[in-house]
């Protein structure tokens, strides 16, 4: 009989084995299939826009194209921080990689 492990780690899905390392192709496939509704044609739009200009793209869809000003001050925080700093941080750590493997 195995060790045995708390439920919760059952139930977040912990509990199982990792396995064998999956291709980034297949997990970007595998993302989008689960949290759509974009396309591979999204991603690949987005993946080719230049970094810096990805966040500022994106606080644009979503405070104005998707009317994220109607939700007030509240709202403009959130896609600020959410929409905004965290995509940003993403790119710098993007480009910090990036200029480390050269």
């Amino acid at each position: 009989m195995g060790q045995r492990r708390p439920l919760w780690l059952w139930i977040a899905g912990l509990g199982r084995s990792v396995g064998k390392p999956t291709a980034p192709d297949t997990m970007i496939l595998r993302y989008v299939a689960a949290f759509g509704p974009a396309s591979v044609r999204d991603a690949q739009v987005w993946s080719g826009l230049p970094l810096f200009a990805r966040p500022c793209v994106y606080v644009f869809y979503r405070y104005i194209l998707r009317f994220g000003f109607l939700d007030g001050k509240q709202g403009f925080v959130f896609h600020v921080l959410q929409g905004f700093w965290y995509r940003l941080l993403v790119d710098i750590n993007i480009d910090e990689l990036r200029q480390a493997g050269r």
